[in-house]
């Protein structure tokens, strides 16, 4: 039952404050009070139903069934709300099961960069580039974790459970973000980490101050060449972000794959065919490579991948190996150029454990010749290009020669003597 009728000085009450009556005037709940109500009617009515979460990807149909809940909850309790009441109980039932309940303000909040969850009380976030800082916020319990976190993952079609890493993409607030949890049978409960995109995209014409027209015009030559790259960067660091703004260089049949979908919309060019992984059963790597494979098949001039972890044993070597697509490419790790030679080549001999070093160092030479090391040259700054260089070889070993350098106090990168593979 719905009124526009408000009570003198009702209005001017904060909204989960306002005091709801029956239509007896018997009884007075607080709106805040009805929506813990709604949230446990809709729990109670869609908890365990797999067949009503693969639907939760349709916002008509959850906001649908979240008024269905509301709707009972109302007519149930003989409850008397206005429209505007009504519109804030839908909007904050929604946002507190499809947004992870006590964290929603902080994914609106677009100075925070990072949730970091480690248990159903334990959460911590950072501003900017800044330290992790207690977040004054908790879950009901260990279940309500889980049940907020199985709605949210939803949204994409991913259900919790299928594994107990999981690494996903999705947009919540209207806000991409990365979610990486750890859970069941590996730990007791869940825990994890949600990294915050900004709202807007990241384009190199905001990031000039990182990003000076120097740095782009070698980056887009190294795209341009057909030369493939490494991205590399601890979490964080803006692999994706700059992953995302060399698509706008790449030529007509590209192909761009994402382990999280962090790339927003607007970054991937008209010509470019997206792949998402997305780990509806199984494990995750496995629905990456699967998307891999997928686009190798197209025959795409170029191959954009976010990002190679090193688990990719049945897609990574073959790729490198048996095809002559360019390969752009992020990687996690620290700018450490003799760690980077010995993860790449753990990562290939995955695949096959008697491959010859001389014959992965060829490959890498030839195939991946450039490398971008992202990093925080002082704490608390942005991350930057701390170095761009290019495998070579001397004295029978592969290393990796200095292009282009940005040290802690310079204004920008610097070029070295060293002769680049573009201009030969």
């Amino acid at each position: 039952m719905m009124t526009d009728e408000l009570n003198n000085g009702k209005s001017l009450e904060p909204m989960h404050k306002r005091l709801i009556e029956d239509a007896y005037r018997s009884r007075t709940f607080s709106l805040d009070a009805v929506r813990e109500r709604v949230i446990a009617q809709f729990l109670l009515e869609t908890s365990g139903r797999d067949d009503l979460l693969t639907t939760y990807a349709d916002e008509k149909v959850r906001r649908q069934a979240i008024r269905d809940a509301a709707e009972y909850v109302i007519a149930t309790e003989y409850l008397i709300l206005s429209t505007e009441e009504k519109r804030w109980l839908l909007q904050q039932v929604h946002d507190d099961i499809f947004q992870l309940g006590v964290l929603s303000n902080a994914l609106q909040d677009p100075t925070i960069t990072e949730i970091s969850i480690s248990n159903r009380q334990e959460i911590a976030v950072r501003h900017g580039f800044g330290e992790l800082e207690p977040y004054d916020a908790a879950f009901d319990s260990s279940n309500h974790l889980e049940q907020l976190l199985t709605y949210a993952l939803a949204l994409v079609g991913v259900q919790v459970g299928t594994d107990p890493f999981l690494e996903v993409g999705l947009t919540l607030a209207k806000r991409i973000i990365r979610l990486s949890l750890t859970g069941p049978p590996v730990m007791p409960s869940y825990s994890g980490l949600i990294r915050l995109h900004p709202f807007e995209p990241l384009t190199f014409e905001k990031m000039s101050d990182i990003y000076p027209e120097t740095l782009q015009d070698f980056l887009q030559r190294i795209i341009l060449s057909g030369y493939g790259l490494i991205i590399v960067g601890e979490g964080g660091m803006g692999k994706t972000t700059l992953l995302g703004n060399l698509l706008q260089f790449t030529p007509p049949n590209t192909a761009v794959v994402q382990r999280a979908a962090e790339i927003h919309p607007t970054l991937i060019p008209l010509h470019v065919t997206a792949y998402n992984s997305i780990p509806k059963q199984g494990h995750p790597t496995l629905a990456f490579e699967s998307q891999i494979q997928a686009a190798i098949q197209q025959q795409p001039l170029a191959i954009f991948i976010d990002e190679i972890q090193g688990d990719e044993e049945k897609t990574f070597w073959p790729l490198l190996h048996a095809t002559n697509i360019q390969v752009v490419m992020t990687f996690r790790g620290r700018s450490n150029p003799r760690r980077l030679h010995s993860a790449l080549s753990m990562a290939i001999r995955k695949a096959d454990r008697a491959l010859p070093q001389e014959e992965i160092d060829q490959v890498l030479l030839n195939r991946l010749p450039f490398v971008v090391f992202l990093s925080q040259l002082e704490a608390g700054s942005a991350p930057r290009v701390e170095l761009i260089s290019q495998w070579a070889m001397s004295e029978g070993n592969l290393i990796l020669e200095p292009l282009l350098v940005w040290s802690k106090g310079q204004a920008g990168p610097q070029r070295t003597h060293i002769p680049s593979r573009l201009s030969l």
